[in-house]
């Protein structure tokens, strides 16, 4: 039991920490692989909203 909740646990935070921790990365990574096109402007509050 206890070793499950923690690898729940584990998964719980590296899943929070991947999807709080991008947004800059993930842009120079993309900048970088794809230097040619053009960044889409994408708002920031709009796509929150229609996801939740």
């Amino acid at each position: 039991m206890i070793a499950t909740v923690r690898v729940i646990a584990v998964a719980v935070a590296v899943a929070v920490i991947v999807t709080v921790t991008p947004p800059a990365s993930k842009i120079r990574q993309i900048q970088a692989n794809t230097p040619r096109q053009r960044p889409k402007p994408r708002p920031s509050l709009e796509p929150s909203f229609e996801v939740a």
